[in-house]
């Protein structure tokens, strides 16, 4: 089930589908809806969904990934079956309000993404620049308005530092350079890459400042990659480091990790290998 069952529940004139196939009349606007969750997408290829002549003004809404040149990123990543204007009858409908993708695209005359209202998607990073909001869509002109909204947190990704030759000393003022030119920096979500950093000066960092940071920010990312390792690339053109064992990645983790005042830093990390080593024998 969805999560959004809790809101239909509470909260009055809420109606929320999400399992099957549903159609949601409002007659007192001689308008209908045409609900087509996620999970109704298994088997859809097999199943035929037209206007309901009864209503004046027919709307589909519709969460799936859509087929168009004016969407190649879903295109291109999607792990169901893409849907089409030609399989959903595209220009028989009013509109055709379709959502998954969070970015505000258009598809057709009448199908429309509108994105999202908040940056929440599993890679943040590529919304970074995006404009977040709503549509307004008038049935009777065909006329659309986006309301780009002021208020959604910002996001930063900073490809900015170059290590190469760089003390840990000099990184620490880089980053606390780049850190001092984000204004709202408290209410923003933060990467910051730092590329060809010595392991010596990676190890001599000051963490504790990092900490700090990642206390004051909605969201900080220090991301580091190391000098001399094989990269590869994923498909939006981002260096990837080699993957790290559970060894390296539990050292990595601990040297940014939030301990609880009073706590013994060292004994913690002992332990923290200690009960890695005990789950992997």
């Amino acid at each position: 089930g969805s999560i959004l069952k809790i809101l239909e529940a509470t909260v009055p004139k809420i109606k929320v589908v999400d399992g099957q196939i549903e159609q949601v009349p409002l007659d007192n606007l001689n308008a209908s809806i045409l609900c087509v969750p996620y999970n109704a997408l298994y088997g859809f290829n097999k199943t035929s969904i037209a206007p309901d002549k009864n209503y004046k003004y027919n709307i589909l809404a519709m969460h799936c990934s859509y087929n168009s040149v004016k969407c190649p990123e879903l295109s291109k990543h999607a792990s169901e079956e893409l849907i089409d204007s030609e399989k959903i009858n595209g220009s028989s409908w009013d509109y055709v309000a379709l959502g998954h993708y969070h970015k505000f695209t258009q598809l057709e005359d009448n199908i429309y993404y509108s994105g999202a209202i908040e940056r929440t998607s599993s890679n943040v990073w590529q919304e970074a620049q995006d404009k977040k909001g709503f549509i307004e869509y008038n049935l009777i002109d065909k006329k659309l308005i986006f309301h780009s909204l002021n208020n959604p947190r910002k996001v930063y990704d900073i490809r900015q530092i170059n290590a190469e030759n760089l003390c840990a000393e000099d990184i620490n003022v880089k980053i606390d350079e780049e850190i001092s030119k984000i204004n709202d920096f408290d209410s923003s979500i933060i990467r910051l890459t730092v590329e060809n950093i010595d392991p010596l000066a990676l190890k001599k960092l000051d963490y504790k400042k990092i900490r700090e940071y990642r206390k004051k920010a909605v969201h900080f990312l220090l991301n580091f990659i190391k000098k001399d390792v094989n990269l590869t690339f994923d498909n939006d053109g981002n260096p990837v480091e080699k993957q790290k064992n559970l060894y390296e990645s539990l050292e990595e983790e601990l040297k940014t990790f939030e301990l609880a005042q009073g706590l013994n830093q060292e004994k913690f990390n002992k332990l923290a290998f200690e009960y890695l080593k005990d789950a992997n024998t």
